[in-house]
């Protein structure tokens, strides 16, 4: 619809009305001479309704009822015949339609043009041209017939027209030739007709674009195997495809043809997706991303606003009260991250655990002390500033390839199997985080339908690198990785709210190998079991507007000159409640170094809304075993209490702090004893033996520093002139004769797996070899149940390993001594006169069908005779070999192979012919 046109249909009144809502100053009026106002009204609005800071301002003040048939309209290209949009937007109210288009009107946004009496015989509602570039339509509206349409030129519509669908045209208006194409494809029999009778190649090249949800890159048509091999012929009928049928259009265009996306209609696409039933949609209906009854709410909503910074405290300080050993990767280990998990918020995976681990290890606040994880001095620093905290999080995430949702784990950096090349994981978050933030509204939005709408996006501007067919069981489907992104990082970090609707589908999405893979049954609840049950929906929260509706994608900027107050962000409490059941309760907004000393002190328990502690007497010995005194404890808890302290508190305080230290343990490395107090003075003289000393006791002892070189030691003191004893380091004798034995994990594994040898032996030769003192030794050095699975799983592994090769052996050593004995009783009989037999093989010899070497290998079985057979191998020439069959069991024959001198097993389906030697 032409602006300037439709202008001059519009009486004075009307063009003053739109210069009203518009808030245009007016021009000065001439006195009386109404055509020429009228004329001078519509050169002054033509160039003003086409500037965006006019067209935002009024389209702002519009209604909603009123935004969404301007919303309808731009959507399908601008123009729609009356009878459609009456039909789709107004349940077929043709006169409702009329009022809502007048009033639009005389606010300068649609328009009715009658055309009935032209040749095109037609009555459009539409906006002008001009407007289209303004109005800005998220992604899900995109992609629609009349979109594509209205930005072809006008021969091309023309030729699509006649050339393709083979239309005979009234007229070569524009407007006018693209309703007939909208027409002629959006009515079900004669798209049906009409892609039934496209060449069997294009119709073939159809069907595959199809069968991809309407939407694939222009190469991907050409693919004809695994290899990434394309078939260029292919090409002039994709192109055909794309330019003359109506069916297919270039939605995004590459650097070559190659690289160009493709894509059905999404009007067209639901007419054949839906069995060819008329697409009768409205704007409520296109919303493919947030279409939810108001009865169909989610039943499950999950936030995470409150709960990221204090899981990381919680992470952290767990660490630093407990054993926690790097990996040989440098990483975590499961099972300690299984042990977080229940300390965390509420509704986490192992991922999550994961994803804290790593930031705080790159970001060097876990750093490895003496093999084991320890907190960096730096971080109580870094938990002074709650935004920066979480900035400093956002960062890493959003620019970190050590961290990417394309691979199921998450954590590349610390992965045992090296990752191949995965995708620019930063660049699809960056394009994740537009998408969300051109929503226009606040609706629920489905996550499965957000990932398919994008993904082709992200397919086109992130190239993936070409790897083996091994690593490509790395890989994940593009939907998949921003329903990763979507379902774990974001929700990680508060800035969505997630709808689910069963309580094992947050277990599943975001971790799905494939598209395909259910959610996981459980027991006492409904099964969870088809796809619908993974359904999940996302809407921002008031920290995704915040971060958002800023810079978003550069961390560095995103709070400057804004403040966070608004969005939980500020931990700037000083105070928490420490009830006399020897429980605490802090708010979500507590200082984070003030949550951490609760992490030293107490137990946590919960991390909600309020974070639950419990004080306990193994927790306040723990915190004074890294050098917290009791003092420190009471004055933190006095000063920061919002009740003052209990006396219940106060009291167990002072019980472990008088307590605290009654029994001293200590670290060394070995000990030396001395019988004379003389030369325990002169030792105590040594100053090359005083380094290794740690302390004396008495005029007997002397304890070593930890770690000492023991021989080292006896050394220094040889040269000294004495003569030193040294205990054996691994076996260890008592007082009673009794020996204990210091044997590493790999040792205790390979003599337990030697003892179950022992017994696989004596049951292998059917006698009692080693007897019950090997099946009484077993028992003994079985470790407790705790460790016995790897023990047993380990030893019995190398147990079956010796047995079979003693296998090998024995059968080797018996096949021999048997031929043997066989030869001389061969010898032995050959010069012994026999009567001639009368029972020979009857079948031939050789023998080459299947039916006759079956016959001979079982007469050769039968009386212990050779055969010479010939042997297809997989991909070699066959092979010729004299064997003496020993068993048949089902298609494998076990033979003795005269040729090789061992025993092997062949597969009587390649054997091609034999003969009886």
């Amino acid at each position: 619809m032409k602006l300037k046109s439709i202008l001059r249909e519009q009486s004075s009144p009307v063009l003053e009305a739109i210069i009203k809502f518009w808030d245009i100053q007016p021009p000065e009026r001439p006195e009386e001479n109404e055509e020429q106002w009228h004329d001078q009204l519509v050169d002054f609005l033509y160039p003003r309704l086409q500037m965006a800071p006019y067209f935002r301002n009024a389209f702002a003040r519009l209604t909603d009822d009123e935004k969404d048939l301007v919303y309808f309209l731009a959507i399908h290209g601008g123009d729609l015949t009356q009878d459609e949009v009456a039909r789709r937007q107004f349940s077929g109210n043709v006169p409702a339609m009329r009022a809502r288009v007048e009033d639009l009107t005389s606010k300068g946004f649609a328009f009715i043009d009658d055309l009935s009496a032209q040749p095109e015989k037609m009555i459009l509602v539409g906006v002008p041209e001009p407007y289209l570039r303004f109005i800005e339509l998220p992604p899900y509206w995109e992609g629609y017939l009349g979109n594509f349409l209205k930005d072809l030129p006008t021969s091309q519509l023309i030729t699509i027209a006649q050339r393709g669908l083979g239309l005979e045209l009234d007229s070569r208006k524009r407007h006018y030739v693209m309703s007939s194409i909208r027409l002629c494809l959006l009515d079900p029999p004669r798209l049906r007709s009409y892609i039934a009778h496209l060449p069997d190649s294009e119709r073939e090249l159809f069907r595959m674009l199809v069968e991809r949800k309407g939407v694939c890159l222009f190469r991907d048509l050409l693919d004809i195997g695994l290899q990434k091999r394309y078939d260029h012929s292919k090409a002039e009928y994709v192109t055909n495809l794309a330019q003359n049928t109506g069916l297919v259009f270039t939605a995004v265009a590459g650097d070559n043809k190659y690289n160009n996306l493709l894509m059905v209609p999404r009007d067209i696409y639901h007419i054949i997706a839906s069995q060819f039933v008329p697409d009768t949609r409205s704007l409520r209906e296109l919303d493919t991303v947030s279409l939810l009854d108001h009865d169909d709410q989610p039943t499950i909503l999950l936030e995470n606003t409150h709960a990221l910074l204090r899981d990381i405290v919680v992470f952290a300080a767990y660490v630093n009260r407990n054993t926690v050993k790097p990996l040989s990767n440098g990483g975590i280990g499961k099972n300690d991250l299984k042990k977080i998990l229940p300390l965390l918020s509420a509704n986490k995976t192992i991922k999550y655990a994961a994803f804290l681990g790593l930031f705080l290890i790159e970001k060097k606040l876990l750093v490895p002390v003496n093999k084991t994880w320890r907190v960096s001095n730096s971080f109580i620093r870094w938990l002074d500033d709650g935004s920066r905290c979480f900035q400093d999080v956002y960062a890493f995430w959003l620019s970190s390839n050590e961290w990417n949702e394309e691979y199921v784990e998450g954590d590349v950096a610390h992965s045992d199997v090296p990752a191949p090349a995965l995708i620019n994981i930063s660049e699809a978050r960056r394009i994740v985080l537009q998408n969300i933030a051109a929503i226009p509204h606040s609706h629920w939005i489905s996550v499965q339908a957000f990932a398919d709408n994008i993904s082709p996006q992200i397919d086109l501007n992130i190239p993936r690198h070409t790897v083996s067919p091994a690593q490509e069981k790395f890989r994940r489907h593009t939907r998949l990785i921003v329903e990763s992104i979507v379902v774990e990082s974001l929700y990680w970090f508060g800035l969505i709210r997630l709808g689910l609707y069963q309580p094992g589908a947050l277990e599943v999405l975001g971790s799905r190998k494939t598209i395909s893979q259910k959610a996981p049954r459980r027991t006492g609840r409904r099964v969870a079991s088809s796809v619908d049950d993974l359904r999940c929906f996302f809407k921002l929260t008031s920290l995704g507007h915040f971060i958002l509706s800023g810079p978003y994608t550069e961390p560095a900027a995103v709070f400057e000159g804004r403040s966070a107050e608004a969005v939980a962000l500020q931990f700037n409490v000083e105070k928490f409640t420490i009830q006399p059941n020897l429980e605490i309760l802090a708010p979500p907004d507590l200082r984070l170094r003030h949550f951490y000393h609760l992490n030293e002190i107490a137990d946590i328990k919960a991390v909600d809304v309020m974070s639950t502690f419990s004080i306990t007497k193994d927790s306040l010995r723990e915190a004074m075993d890294k050098g917290i005194r009791s003092e420190d404890i009471v004055h933190f808890f006095t000063e920061h209490s919002y009740s003052g302290l209990p006396d219940t508190v106060r009291h167990l305080i002072a019980e472990c702090g008088e307590k605290h230290g009654e029994v001293d343990l200590a670290f060394c490395g070995g000990y030396v004893t001395v019988g004379d107090p003389i030369v325990m003075e002169a030792l105590k003289n040594q100053k090359r033996l005083a380094e290794y000393v740690k302390n004396y006791y008495d005029d007997r002892l002397i304890l070593l520093i930890p770690n000492v070189d023991l021989r080292k030691v006896a050394r220094e003191l040889q040269h000294a002139g004495y003569m030193p004893k040294i205990d054996a380091e691994n076996v260890q004798m008592t007082e009673e004769d009794r020996f204990t034995l210091s044997l590493s994990t790999d040792e205790l594994y390979t003599l337990i797996g030697i003892l179950r040898y022992a017994l696989l032996v004596d049951e292998t030769l059917g006698a009692t070899i080693c007897g019950a003192e090997a099946n009484k030794l077993l028992e003994r050095l079985r470790p407790d149940a705790r460790h016995a699975y790897n023990v047993n799983y380990f030893s019995e592994s190398i147990s079956k390993q010796m047995h079979k090769a003693f296998e090998e052996v024995y059968s080797k050593t018996v096949g021999s001594a048997t031929r043997k004995y066989k030869q001389q009783v061969s010898r032995l009989i050959s010069s012994t006169p026999m009567l001639k037999s009368n029972r020979g093989f009857e079948g031939p010899n050789p023998a080459s069908t299947p039916e006759d070497i079956r016959q001979m290998i079982d007469y050769a079985l039968d009386r212990d005779l050779a055969l010479e057979i010939e042997y297809k191998k997989t991909d070699k020439a066959p092979i010729r070999e004299e064997i003496v069959p020993e068993k048949v069991e089902g298609a494998r024959l076990t033979a003795y192979c005269e040729t090789r001198d061992t025993y092997t097993v062949y597969q009587i389906a390649r054997i091609e012919k034999a003969r009886l030697v």
